[in-house]
């Protein structure tokens, strides 16, 4: 793809450039959002204009040195840059941005206008729409962002609106200081222009001193150590100016700096003049022959891989459903038939409704354009079966903002191009719920029908993510005011990077009501940088199915320890053409399970073995002991046991998303929410194999269904 780059100047932004180009992509444009100049008066000291300044500053972007962008991107980049004043500034700062002027049950609001038109992130809205104007071939925007999901999902917000694609090939990669690690072995030359980490980082001392020198040094391993600091400065510790890249046909060069030190710790360095300077050697593509950034950054961490006896792994390209185009055929008649959808009510505002069906029943044709469009009859009619439902749960406060989970079940997964756009207009693209997708095959769903669905509500929990509105009721008034958890978050990342796939549709990675219970959209054998499937059969994709799961869980905090129940999707002839598939596939899930998908948990966010669920939640191990009446033997037992029967329920299936053989779907809780569920639980939140023979009186942890065909 042809893409814009965000640049702030900043080590993060430019590394984010290389990598994309490393990833394939073709760099066309910088852009650049200036802060806005405060104008400067004559009866006030210079020291109050140094604070005036300050205050506008970005929560979202860099400011420090940005005076040096020109030089730095058209000169020592040799890209053309856009540049925009910053006029608006953090009015909305909820940590997910909703741009949209209404709250209600948008079926459209990325196409609404912005609530709030002085909020900064519309400075980027009308910068990159500047930009697609004048390159209309670019179709993607890369960022910088690492661990901050406030910038990623305003960036991916704009990029929605626009029609791009954003590319955040650093988020969640690793550790900060192994990335950290990887991009001075790659070349990025660049110092300090902004400290705030005070007595760790001293303006008068560390300002414009090199990124290697204060990191090989130990510098910032000793303030991790002391302060907790961030290693990236993904704690706004520092930030920084890189002067050279193997990327940049010059160099930058500081002739002349000024630092500004604020009485409250906080020094930058302004740059007052600088130039662009030949490179002996000019460009360096050495960094192009390295090993994928991923791999080295987990070497670096001495992560080591798992589950080695599948080699040989490539990519292949994904097989796609066919494009959205309207079907010229004639449809067969419609019959009637009315069909009421299951619906339990559970307590706190939950709700589960199954067997969604069509009232419109028609005999199949032979035709596959009219099929698909039968199968778009359907869809719209079980979306106004659900909606008419939702009217009438909970006093007629419940919408389809309110629900978190979704199994959508087809005829043949081709049909979903079609329905794709209904269901967004439907579900809305911001907070959207949790999805899986299958096909069953055709004749298989009630009556013939092509199209089912089975949903989890839980009351007000789309009111709740949004801004507080006078429109809120009682029960969502309550749950902003409890302190304890909660009501519901939701985990929607939608650039593409080395951490999971990117959810390429209307739909979130992750869903999680009360604070505890979390539902997985299905994750299939996508490779996330390339978003193409694995190759190397049924086995490779399930193994790289339960990393994409295991990678997602670690970005909540959790592992697959926490895993309560999982749905594995096999592909029938995958089963039909091996009499041994699903005990195989038993024991990959249960390795899986065992070795957390080759993830470390926490180790991206420096946290490993140090989770705050080492004694199911609690401060220390008495109390836990105390409080959930734990043998002591629990303390003792390696897990592998408890983590190995976790129930799994196998389900042999003729389609799946993008050509995908492979796919699990998962139910999460951490130990503490298990605990409230009343069950017993071992200590990694599990139940032990003894639990399960006391409960059932079997040993089977695993049911096998027959493939559908």
């Amino acid at each position: 793809m042809k893409f814009v780059a965000l640049v702030s100047g900043g080590k993060d932004s430019f590394y984010s450039v290389l990598e994309a180009i490393r990833q394939g992509h073709e760099l066309v444009a910088c852009g650049h959002l200036a802060p806005r100049r405060p104008v400067r008066s004559s009866t006030v000291d210079s020291r109050a204009d140094e604070k005036e300044e300050e205050e506008e500053e970005s929560y979202m972007y860099q400011t420090a040195a940005s005076e040096t962008i020109p030089t730095l991107v058209e000169d020592c980049l040799g890209v053309p840059l856009f540049i925009r004043e910053c006029q608006g500034r953090s009015k909305d700062t909820s940590l997910v941005y909703d741009h949209a002027a209404t709250s209600g049950d948008s079926a459209n609001e990325e196409d609404a206008a912005p609530a709030d038109p002085d909020d900064e992130v519309e400075d980027l809205y009308l910068l990159l729409k500047s930009i697609k104007t004048a390159h209309p071939e670019i179709t993607a925007v890369t960022s910088g962002a690492i661990l901050s999901t406030y910038q990623r999902t305003r960036i991916e917000s704009v990029c929605s609106r626009l029609a791009l694609t954003p590319l955040s090939y650093l988020w969640r990669i690793g550790p900060q200081r192994s990335l950290l690690q990887c991009m001075l072995e790659d070349g990025i030359d660049a110092v300090l222009v902004k400290v705030a980490s005070p007595p760790g980082l001293i303006p008068q001392r560390h300002l414009n001193k090199t990124l290697a020198e204060l990191f090989y040094s130990g510098h910032f391993d000793r303030l991790k150590e002391r302060f907790d600091f961030h290693i990236c400065g993904e704690g706004g510790e520092y930030e920084t100016l890189v002067l050279d890249a193997p990327i940049f046909k010059k160099r930058l060069v500081l002739d002349e700096v000024q630092i500004i030190d604020t009485d409250d710790g906080v020094g930058i360095l302004r740059v007052n003049k600088c130039h662009a300077e030949a490179k002996d050697g000019g460009i360096d593509d050495l960094w192009r022959s390295k090993d994928p950034l991923h791999d080295r950054v987990r070497e670096i961490d001495g992560e080591s891989t798992y589950d080695e006896e599948i080699e040989g792994t490539k990519l292949t390209e994904p097989t796609l459903p066919p494009s959205d185009e309207t079907g010229s055929c004639s449809m067969p008649p419609f019959v009637r038939i009315r069909h009421l959808p299951r619906v339990k009510v559970l307590r706190g505002g939950l709700a589960h409704v199954s067997e969604i069906l069509s009232s419109l029943v028609s005999a199949p044709s032979p035709d596959e354009d009219t099929e698909a469009n039968l199968a778009v009859e359907e869809a719209l009619d079980v979306f106004s079966t659900l909606r008419a439902t939702l009217s009438n749960l909970f006093g007629g406060s419940a919408a389809s903002q309110d629900v978190v989970y979704v199994h959508l079940y087809l005829s043949n997964i081709s049909h979903f191009a079609k329905i794709n756009k209904h269901y967004s207009s439907f579900f809305g693209t911001i907070l959207p719920p949790s999805r899986s997708c299958v096909s069953v095959g055709t004749g298989m769903l009630p009556g013939g029908r092509r199209v089912m669905l089975d949903c989890m509500v839980q009351r007000g929990s789309g009111r709740y993510m949004r801004p507080a509105s006078v429109a809120d009721d009682e029960f969502v008034k309550e749950a902003r005011a409890n302190p304890h958890h909660a009501l519901r978050s939701t985990l929607h990342v939608q650039s593409m990077s080395h951490w999971a796939p990117v959810c390429v549709g209307p739909y979130s990675q992750a869903n999680t009501i009360r604070g505890g219970i979390t539902f997985l959209a299905g994750q299939i054998g996508l490779d996330p940088p390339t978003m193409t499937l694995i190759e190397g059969g049924w086995k490779a994709q399930l193994k790289q199915s339960w990393t994409n799961a295991a990678s997602v869980l670690d970005a909540l905090g959790g592992s697959l320890s926490d895993c309560l129940s999982g749905l594995v999707y096999m592909a029938s002839g995958v089963v039909a053409e091996d009499d041994n598939a699903f005990d195989e596939a038993e024991r990959l899930c249960r390795r899986a399970l065992e070795r957390n998908g080759g993830v470390i948990a926490g180790y991206v966010d420096d946290a490993a073995q140090t989770g705050e669920d080492k004694f199911g939640g609690y401060e220390d191990e008495g109390t836990w002991k105390e409080l959930c009446k734990v043998d002591a033997t629990e303390m003792t037992n390696d897990n592998d046991s408890n983590k190995t029967h976790l129930p799994l329920l196998m389900v042999a299936l003729p389609q799946m998303p993008v050509g995908a053989i492979a796919e699990v779907e998962l139910v999460c809780a951490s130990s503490r929410a298990s605990s409230c569920l009343g069950l017993a639980y071992s200590s990694n939140g599990i139940p032990s194999r003894e639990d399960h023979q006391r409960d059932n009186g079997v040993d089977a942890t695993t049911a096998y269904i027959g493939g559908l065909s």
